[in-house]
């Protein structure tokens, strides 16, 4: 989740505490002795797991790569948190739902995922709930942002093509992802103060609090629907340059004739009411970040 981890970083200062982001490189999540060794050493209050194989048609090929890092990076990550106390916040994903349920989905929907990579991201969900009782598991969808691979940025790249064919049945709620770092920032602020508290009945309160929340976005649209928002703002940011605007017709399709190696849900939506009800956290309107990334990555161009 390249596009989120940049924007965690940049919304760091959102809390009173000590943030230390891990790459790859600075630690691979699939080697359970250096996870062991990093996590006892570093001793931290809190986990944050946004490490993931987020190839979805690749995943359909590359099974084993898939739940090494979805499924037992989640497990290592897990056991190590456990062992020393700390918290783990897990990053998951509405494609651990088949897509075929006509309304949202809610947290205590039965998981049916329909490609590698949504089962991959389930089994790593179990081995958190498994292997630490102090977990919380965000699912996630339909992310942006003006960092990483995401489908703003994609759009965006073919924004010179004459005509560009977008699928129009899979519906879901766009996430900005500095929106999800604030969220994830806010339930750590009240977990921590209520830690801080050394009131047995707060501390009991955090237990309740753990488990698993969505978050996404405010309101609904499908694949075509944004990527007519995401060029209707580039209209916006790129009147001062014509020069450099050419926007492409955009037609609907349906994903029967969008041929790709995995299967995506239909339906997308998570219901976000749990997180708002335990923690008082809102989705927010896509909308107005999107002004802001489709700004930033045009003027990077």
């Amino acid at each position: 989740m390249a596009c989120f981890n940049q924007q965690f970083q940049t919304h760091s200062s959102f809390v009173n505490c000590e943030v230390l982001a891990l790459n790859q490189q600075q630690l691979d999540i699939t080697d359970c002795d250096a996870v062991e060794r990093v996590i006892k050493q570093l001793q931290p209050d809190y986990v944050i797991n946004t490490a993931a194989y987020t190839a979805v048609d690749e995943a359909e090929e590359h099974i084993d790569l898939a739940y090494a890092v979805n499924h037992q990076g989640a497990q290592n990550l897990a056991i190590a948190c456990n062992n020393i106390g700390a918290t783990l916040f897990h990053l998951s994903t509405d494609y651990v739902f088949s897509g075929n349920k006509l309304t949202e989905y809610v947290e205590d929907d039965i998981p049916a995922p329909v490609n590698v990579y949504g089962a991959s991201k389930l089994a790593g969900e179990n081995a958190v709930k498994q292997h630490n009782p102090k977990h919380i598991i965000v699912r996630t969808a339909w992310l942006f942002s003006e960092y990483g691979d995401n489908f703003v940025r994609t759009m965006l790249k073919l924004a010179g093509r004459e005509n560009l064919d977008v699928v129009d049945d899979q519906m879901g709620k766009p996430t900005y992802a500095g929106d999800l770092g604030v969220a994830i920032f806010q339930m750590i602020i009240q977990l921590n103060s209520n830690t801080n508290a050394q009131q047995q009945s707060l501390i009991k309160q955090n237990n309740d609090l753990y488990g698993v929340y969505h978050f996404s976005g405010l309101h609904q649209v499908s694949w075509y629907q944004f990527a007519q928002c995401i060029f209707a703002k580039l209209a916006e940011v790129g009147s001062t340059s014509p020069s450099q605007l050419n926007l492409p017709k955009v037609q609907p399709i349906d994903s029967r004739h969008y041929q790709t190696k995995a299967v995506r849900p239909k339906n997308s939506r998570l219901n976000c009411d749990k997180i708002a009800k335990h923690f008082g956290i809102l989705p927010n309107d896509w909308s107005l970040a999107l002004t802001r990334v489709v700004t930033a990555i045009w003027t990077q161009k």
